[in-house]
């Protein structure tokens, strides 16, 4: 029932879990093997810079784990979900010739393969990394090089068990959805809602983007959070350069953020594509320009995308802040709001959007009824 081609279509979940196992990974090494130093034999510098790189692992490990997992965790309930909603019907009739929810909802296992390949690549570029990453934290230490050692806990932990974690996720989700009547799915009930006759004064398009934004409740939850992912991980580059890291600290949060958010966003835009392909193939059957089928599909998200990103930073204001106040007895952090880094997150953000819209538009010109249909 679920085919590779079907997992492919998730394939920000990789990137998410990518970015969390890597910079998870690569913090947790050093740490472990920092740990392996004995410490009562340093100086006070020494020994407050042990302390302060420990404290910096951690934090990191919270990034990763707390802050990227929960992304991964959204990422991973849209793909389900989104799955369910568009074969509704096949499912229903599974349902109605004897399969049971646990039968169906079992097969959704496979999407826990996305978090596999998404681990493994990203510990693989933690061991590529690894050399230059402790030659940065061992410059100018003052105490013992730490010299990397592989351990078995690493990899299973931060790949083999988000893998199987994820596995059980996308089951127990699928499993939740399905919990409606085979007639209900096929006919796809729950996405029915009242019919609203159109205002006066009111344009045709004007009511058609509205129908099209409010149809599908959970895509405006995922172009949001999108946005909110953008705006937040690349923000918080700069409020981590803010904390006097090195370069390499800021320029590895900076692009994990850009992958970050452009994987998401992009996600977002081609879910929101498939859903509404059927509308946009009907406008334009009825003489519609390209330009204005363009505005009925994605003008309604401009302003959820807009909400987003504000959330987003605050979000990552919320979240700097916690670190501060989980590490203040081992680590002195101040924290400045980074007017440039707010400024070059939007501007990204909107040359990203922009980008990715002009790719869709560029899709929706050659849709036709057929292949909508």
């Amino acid at each position: 029932m679920i085919t590779i081609k079907d997992l492919r279509k998730a394939f920000g979940l990789s990137f998410v879990v990518l970015c969390a196992v890597y910079l998870g990974a690569l913090f947790e090494s050093f740490r472990l093997d920092q740990l392996e130093l004995d410490p009562s034999a340093f100086d006070e510098l020494a020994k407050a810079l042990y302390e302060a790189q420990l404290a910096q692992a951690k934090m990191m490990n919270i990034i990763a784990l707390g802050v990227i997992g929960a992304f991964a965790v959204v990422t991973l309930v849209f793909s389900v979900s989104k799955y369910v909603d568009d074969n509704r019907a096949n499912m229903g009739i599974l349902k109605a010739i004897g399969y049971t929810d646990f039968q169906i909802s079992v097969k959704f296992v496979l999407f826990g393969l996305n978090a596999l390949v998404g681990g493994l690549v990203g510990y693989l570029a933690c061991l590529a990394t690894v050399p230059a990453f402790y030659a940065e934290m061992n410059e100018g230490s003052g105490y013992p090089a730490v010299t990397f050692s592989f351990r078995l806990s690493v990899p299973l932990f931060y790949v083999v068990v988000p893998a199987v974690a994820f596995s059980l996720l996308g089951v127990l989700f699928a499993y939740r959805k399905l919990k409606r009547s085979p007639l209900d799915l096929i006919r796809g009930t729950e996405r029915q809602g009242k019919t609203k006759k159109m205002k006066e004064g009111k344009t045709f398009l004007s009511t058609l983007r509205k129908t099209v934004l409010f149809r599908h409740g959970s895509l405006i939850l995922f172009v949001g959070f999108a946005a909110l992912c953008f705006g937040g991980t690349v923000q918080m580059s700069f409020s981590m350069d803010g904390f006097g890291v090195s370069p390499m600290f800021f320029w590895m949060m900076f692009l994990i953020a850009i992958l970050l958010g452009v994987s998401v966003l992009y996600l977002a835009f081609s879910f929101l594509f498939q859903a509404n392909k059927e509308y946009v193939s009907l406008l334009k059957a009825f003489g519609y320009s390209d330009a204005e089928c363009v505005k009925a599909l994605f003008g309604g998200y401009v302003s959820v995308s807009v909400i987003g990103f504000a959330v987003g930073t605050v979000y990552q204001i919320g979240i700097i802040y916690l670190i501060i106040e989980l590490f203040k007895d081992v680590a002195e952090l101040t924290y400045t709001f980074s007017v440039n880094g707010f400024f070059i997150a939007l501007g990204l953000f909107v040359f990203t959007f922009a980008v990715i819209a002009l790719y869709f538009f560029k899709k929706l010109k050659l849709l036709t009824l057929k292949k909508a249909w």
